[in-house]
């Protein structure tokens, strides 16, 4: 399965070759919700009718390559909001911004028990819907007892005043965070953006979560 994705990804990336990420980088920032549980079963006798899925992204100034999530989202049948947009922000200290605009939406617009998926808008693909989203996040809040997740990375960024040595050690090789992707409840990112903050952070949104 893995192997069809990635042909998939770099057959469509081929389209752009101009694109500052390469596939080999696109691949490590798929959807990462799908592989981290790829080898489990996704609980089938759950009843998430009732449950709310935001899939939302940032986005200050409209680029084509953000059609990779939408032409992916919107064939699961799925449609990305957008925060953000026309707003000042550049990477990567002046990305706090991003954090606050999350931080309005999941308290104005989020329910506590609803899920949201925030991710980048320039390098994420979606590969499956709303059900799959919401029984595999499950399989994760019940396996893990935790009810937020991020996506994790081979690299730490940025290496600033000791970040990078306070991770504890990892069984896989993905022992960073990458705020790439963001799966949580609502009442989990309601806890974590209780405050805003600056607009500008020095090291990126990144160096703050």
């Amino acid at each position: 399965v893995q192997a069809s994705l990635w042909q998939c990804t770099a057959q469509f990336m081929s389209l752009f070759p101009d694109w500052w990420l390469p596939p080999s980088s696109l691949w490590a920032c798929v959807l990462v919700l799908f592989v981290a549980t790829s080898g489990g079963k996704a609980t089938e006798d759950m009843d998430f009718s009732k449950t709310g899925l935001h899939l939302v992204t940032f986005v200050n100034e409209l680029d084509r390559k953000f059609a990779v999530l939408q032409v992916s989202a919107e064939a699961h049948a799925l449609h990305p909001k957008i925060l953000g947009l026309g707003s000042d922000a550049w990477w990567p200290d002046g990305l706090g911004i991003k954090i606050n605009c999350l931080r309005r939406y999941v308290h104005e617009e989020v329910d506590d028990d609803d899920v949201v998926v925030f991710v980048d808008a320039f390098n994420v693909m979606v590969f499956g819907g709303r059900d799959e989203i919401l029984h595999r996040f499950h399989d994760l809040e019940r396996v893990w007892k935790r009810s937020l997740v991020f996506n994790a990375d081979e690299a730490c960024f940025p290496d600033k005043d000791g970040v990078c040595d306070d991770y504890p050690d990892s069984t896989t090789r993905w022992r960073f965070l990458n705020s790439g992707l963001i799966a949580g409840r609502g009442n989990a990112l309601k806890k974590m953006l209780h405050d805003p903050v600056p607009d500008v952070i020095v090291g990126s949104d990144q160096f703050w979560y």
